[in-house]
């Protein structure tokens, strides 16, 4: 059992246009607020939104900030790893969330009352 969750960072094409791989950050517990800690992390990383890889490392200590030292529990993977809640995906050049239809500027995200509808009614899959 679990609470599976992903969150998948995505930077668009390379000058010879070929994608870059996204980045995966996987938590095996906090999928049910995952789209808070998201939102969070995002509001303390304003003033490095157009910094990719300091903005990656915000989110990604925003999620396991209170299990630093812990073995398990977390992952960054060039892939999806296991997954129970719907993907949050951001563009990180285009500075938008998307997850299903739903998709913010980060700074509309920042903005929301409750960030978890932002992914409530949606499927695993993505």
């Amino acid at each position: 059992m679990g609470a599976r969750a992903n969150i998948v960072l995505h930077y668009g094409a390379r000058p010879d246009g070929v994608e870059y791989d996204p980045i995966w950050l996987y938590s095996h517990w906090g999928g049910a607020d995952l789209a808070v800690v998201l939102q969070s992390a995002l509001v303390r990383g304003r003033p490095r939104w157009d910094d990719p890889s300091y903005l990656a490392r915000i989110i990604f200590s925003e999620m396991i900030r209170d299990e630093i030292l812990e073995e398990t529990g977390y992952g960054i993977s060039p892939f999806q790893t296991n997954n129970e809640y719907p993907v949050l995906h951001m563009d990180l050049k285009a500075n938008t969330v998307r997850c299903g239809g739903h998709t913010a500027s980060f700074s509309e995200y920042c903005d929301l009352t409750n960030p978890i509808t932002f992914i409530q009614g949606l499927d695993n899959e993505d």
